[in-house]
C-alpha cells in the first residue's frame, strides 16, 4: 500500500491510514509518502513519527524548497522522486493519492509506468465544491461532477480528463 500525498493532501488520508494500520495484518509493506513545497510546511509530525515506528511502515518526505530535517527519509524535489526507491510488488500494490491535479496525474503515470495496474491507482480530484449535489457546476470536470460522482476515482476513470490541458 502506498499513500502518496502533496501539500495538505495527507489530511483526508489520515483516517484511511489509521484504518489500514488497525488492520495491519491484512497489508504488506506500507509507505506514506508526503510531499510539501517547503520543509516547514509539514503537518502531523506526531502521526508521522508514530507511523514510521510501526513494523513494515515507512514514512518518506519530499520538499521542493527548504532544508530537509526530521527522522524520516527525505527527498529534495517532487514527491514522485521517491517512487524509484520504493520496494514494491507491483501487481499487488495499491496506491491512494491526494494532492493537486497535476500531481495526481504524475503520480498515477509514474506508478503505472513501473508496473502497478492502473485499476489499483486511486486519485482524489478536489474541486471547489459549493452545492454538493452537482447543480451549481463549480466542481464539474468534463462530464463528472466531483461532488457527487467522486471525489475518489480509480485512475482509468479520469485518465482522459486529467490529460486535458487546463482542466
Amino acid at each position: 500500500m502506498v499513500i502518496m500525498t502533496g501539500g495538505l493532501g495527507n489530511a483526508p488520508l489520515v483516517a484511511a491510514t489509521e484504518a489500514i494500520l488497525r488492520q495491519r495484518k491484512q497489508y504488506g509493506k506500507i509507505y506514506v509518502v508526503q510531499g510539501v513545497r517547503h520543509s516547514e510546511g509539514l503537518i502531523y509530525h506526531d502521526k508521522y513519527t508514530r507511523w514510521n515506528n510501526i513494523d513494515n511502515v515507512e514514512v518518506i518526505m519530499s520538499a521542493t524548497e527548504g532544508q530537509p530535517h526530521g527522522p524520516w527519509k527525505w527527498y529534495q524535489g517532487f514527491v514522485t522522486d521517491a517512487i524509484k526507491d520504493l520496494q514494491l510488488d507491483y501487481q499487488n500494490t495499491y496506491v491512494m493519492g491526494v494532492g493537486p491535479e497535476i500531481m495526481m496525474k504524475n503520480v498515477a503515470k509514474s506508478f503505472i509506468d513501473i508496473g502497478v495496474p492502473a485499476s489499483q491507482v486511486f486519485v482524489s480530484l478536489e474541486r471547489s465544491m459549493k452545492c454538493a449535489i452537482g447543480h451549481c457546476g463549480h466542481c464539474q470536470m468534463g462530464k463528472e461532477f466531483i461532488c457527487k460522482d467522486g471525489a475518489v476515482y480509480a485512475y482509468p476513470q479520469v485518465e482522459n480528463l486529467l490529460s486535458i490541458e487546463g482542466v
